[in-house]
């Protein structure tokens, strides 16, 4: 593949690009970056600008507010000046409102993705320093490492190679190898080594930037929001119907066609669920801000809905049911060797400045034993290999003294295990103290030296991770929620069921030999049936995923490593523990920032109160479309008479939409089993609740017609102020699936209801904008909505009862 040029420095060769740039082992200057910064600042800024504007217009010109202009404009064309007058305001007002909503809670995304922007390690004033991603500029030295998300287009200029997965942006199967004098692209990730390199481009002017110009990425609905377009497409089913009902009657009763046509655009817009986009988008804000303060970053909302069907959480054990704060346990050399050797050399195989747990708890250790310490300041580390997930080792070249070079190696007993060869007393001793400290959770880590051309055990060092003290409880927790957690390690076997038996979780703990080689059928139940998976390599995650899925689990699963992206991106729902690689964040839908299990839970009961605010929703929305328009429709119909004339009905749907939103503040309690759509329930929930609204509606309009005998205009005022009120009681009885006292209601909601509920009163007493009714027929209406208010609330505990009989296996 031929590196593409994001600009004209890129050409150049790296001495003269160095120069320049001005960057040797001093990098950039601070003032140069911040003037370079602040210039390629401005276009973004504008660009911010202009997305928003075009967000406010599509509240004017999206399929919801056509559906009103539409209204409008009909309203002009029969010279219905008031109707049009007051239908623009609406509009407008419609706009603002909604545009107001979405931007907060579109600004509350921005600021958490704040917090999970990519840090790049940057050469400064002849410093290391880790900056924000976005801070980089032209010019800067970046160091790139194994696990990195390479963050701006570099040309490498020291260092061995990398190997880089740029598959996402050319289509590449293989990593390619990159070195000196070569482009690495940013958004590409680096598999294998560590180099440095020159940033030659940010932002939209690298690679992936352009590319993202020119192709939008496609967004991935997920099963809720499936779920919920489907709730939208039934509704404007029922409306179409309805519709062309009352029309086809209006044109047999020679009705002027104007007016049936503004009638049927209104009564469609008063049955399209307006504030679903909004409710979605404050509901899943909402949803992040409360995880964020409990140190869990959503990166992907949708992923706050799936976690509400999670019933397999696959957990990774280091630092997430442990403490992830390694200790030396033991020290245990092997013959030939002593202690402080082992120590030593251990050290060596180590880099204190990738701030590895592993080598700092080695390091700290060595640093206070007198005797290591002396001996490693003689010592002088040549070339240095990171540690690689494949190889599961590091390894350096050392020169001690006056003496001559040799290589070091720390890392899986078993990797180096594979370095000294066959032989088998060696391997005795090793597998043997492996077990032994296992036995006592303990995870061991081998060290290896070579003499001449041969590698030497030196011995084994035990660390010890403990659990955390609230991971039992957290266990049980997530099991009396209906989850089962599986624990997924890459220890031994051993210490895996020392660790579950230390939480409270089973100790049927299997390795992927048990089900790498057997057929998918028999391999999904020794999967689902084991309680937790040891010896796992990354490659393994994606296995047990899928596994779990093609037996019908919704699958959670942790990870920290850049090999863990696939299973990450692969699970319904990815995490990245705390400290977790750049790829592994990039891969997941929610980042943790602390470490630990209760997080999670915590994740997937704000996921569970949320399905529920939607369920609610969903209900009440079903529920009063048919309530309305079916009451309308059999009013036209059956007696000839319009309960409500066009104006009220973009009116009711305005103040039926705007309180909504508040929804999403809503007190609600989680399931305590994992949450599913069931629309049979659900609809036949809302057609029932619908039903008891028609009767009631009819039941006034009787009291109005024949017992008050009101006059055909006072009716439509008095009939609209019962739809408004009535309308949001019902929402209160939705909220609950018992009596409607039983879960108080959000403060928010409950005044933002009120409120609306006191200007459709004024409006109706005092008649601003239609025929004024007083306070005596507006009482009245009141009191007649919260008694079927009640009647409808028993109704609904019934009907739940009657549901779930129904449900309950005979």
């Amino acid at each position: 593949m031929v590196d593409s040029a994001p600009s004209k420095d890129s050409e150049l060769p790296i001495p003269a690009l160095l120069e320049k740039l001005s960057t040797s082992e001093d990098g950039l200057s601070s003032a140069e970056a911040a003037k370079r910064l602040q210039q390629y600042g401005r276009n973004e800024i504008k660009e911010k600008h202009q997305s928003r504007f075009v967000a406010f217009l599509r509240y004017f010109w999206g399929p919801i507010p056509w559906m009103i202009e539409a209204a409008a404009i009909i309203s002009a064309l029969i010279q219905h000046w008031d109707d049009l007058s007051i239908i623009a305001v609406l509009l407008a007002v419609n706009a603002i409102v909604g545009f107001w909503q979405e931007n907060k809670a579109s600004n509350a995304i921005e600021l958490l993705k704040k917090r999970l922007a990519l840090t790049a390690t940057v050469l400064r004033d002849k410093k290391w320093v880790d900056l924000p991603a976005a801070e980089l500029v032209p010019g800067d030295v970046a160091r790139l490492r194994l696990g990195n998300i390479i963050p701006a287009d570099s040309r490498l200029i020291d260092g061995d190679y990398l190997l880089v997965d740029q598959s996402a942006l050319t289509g590449e199967s293989l990593p390619v190898e990159k070195h000196p004098g070569d482009l690495a692209y940013a958004s590409s990730i680096v598999r294998q080594g560590e180099m440095n390199g020159v940033v030659v481009a940010t932002g939209m002017g690298t690679y992936f930037g352009k590319t993202t110009k020119l192709v939008e990425e496609a967004e991935t609905k997920s099963h809720f929001q499936k779920a919920i377009i489907k709730i939208g497409d039934y509704l404007i089913e029922i409306a179409a119907v309805l519709v062309t009902i009352t029309t086809l009657v209006g044109l047999y009763r020679a009705l002027p066609a104007g007016d049936l046509l503004q009638f049927g655009l209104v009564l469609i817009v008063a049955a399209i669920p307006a504030a679903m986009p909004a409710v979605l988008s404050v509901s899943m804000a909402v949803g992040a801000e409360a995880l964020a303060k409990k140190e869990a970053i959503v990166s992907k909302l949708v992923a706050i809905e799936e976690m509400a069907g999670v019933d397999v959480l696959c957990a990774d054990k280091t630092g997430t049911i442990t403490k992830n704060e390694l200790t030396v346990g033991e020290v245990k050399p092997l013959s030939g060797f002593t202690q402080d050797d082992l120590l030593l050399y251990a050290t060596l195989a180590s880099r204190e400045e990738d701030k590895d747990p592993i080598d700092d708890t080695v390091i700290a250790r060595a640093k206070g034993t007198a005797g290591v310490a002396g001996r490693i300041a003689g010592c002088k580390v040549g070339s240095f290999k990171p540690f690689d997930p494949v190889s599961k080792r590091t390894e350096a070249t050392v020169v001690e003294g006056p003496g001559q070079a040799f290589r070091i190696s720390k890392g899986a007993p078993q990797a180096i295990l594979g370095l000294i060869g066959a032989d088998a007393e060696v391997k005795a001793t090793v597998d043997a103290s492996v077990n032994d400290f296992a036995a006592k959770g303990f995870r061991a880590l081998g060290v290896a030296r070579t003499e001449g051309d041969s590698w030497k055990y030196v011995g084994l060092v035990a660390l010890y991770d403990p659990p955390r003290e609230d991971s039992a409880a957290t266990i049980a927790t997530a099991e009396s929620m209906g989850m089962q957690v599986k624990m997924v390690t890459g220890d031994h076997t051993a210490i895996a069921k020392e660790v579950s038996g230390l939480v409270g979780l089973r100790t049927n703990i299997i390795t992927p030999a048990s089900f790498l080689n057997e057929p998918d059928d028999q391999a999904e139940s020794t999967v689902e049936g084991a309680d937790g998976f040891a010896e796992v390599f990354p490659e393994h995650k994606y296995r047990i995923v899928d596994l779990l899925q093609k037996k019908g689990h919704i699958v959670c699963m942790t990870g920290d490593g850049v090999n863990d992206a696939p299973a990450l991106k692969k699970a319904d729902a990815g995490i990245a523990v705390a400290g977790a690689t750049d790829a592994a964040k990039s891969a997941a839908d929610v980042v943790l920032t602390s470490p630990g299990l209760s997080v999670i839970i915590d994740a997937v009961k704000e996921s569970r109160k949320i399905f529920q605010r939607m369920t609610n929703y969903s209900i009440y929305r079903i529920t009063e479309t048919i309530r309305v328009l079916a009451f309308i429709t059999l009013s036209i119909v059956a007696f000839n008479f319009y309960p409500v004339t066009a104006l009220m009905i973009v009116l009711l749907a305005l103040l039926n939409d705007m309180p909504i939103i508040t929804i999403a503040y809503d007190n609600v309690r989680y399931s305590s089993e994992p949450e599913r759509w069931n629309m049979r329930n659900l609809l036949n929930m809302s057609t029932f609740l619908g039903g008891i609204g028609v009767v009631s509606s009819f039941g006034l309009l009787y009291i109005g017609l024949d017992v008050l005998h009101l006059s055909t205009t006072v009716i439509q005022s008095f009939i609209l102020l019962k739809l408004a009120v009535a309308g949001h009681l019902t929402l209160f009885v939705a909220r609950t699936r018992g009596p409607f006292w039983s879960i108080r209601p959000g403060k928010s909601l409950f005044l933002a209801v009120v409120l609306t509920k006191v200007v459709a009163t004024v409006i109706t007493v005092y008649g601003i904008l239609l025929p004024a009714i007083g306070w005596n027929l507006a009482l009245l209406v009141w009191g007649y909505a919260l008694v079927w208010f009640v009647v409808q609330d028993f109704a609904k505990v019934w009907f739940y009862k009657f549901l779930d009989s129904r449900a309950k296996p005979k």
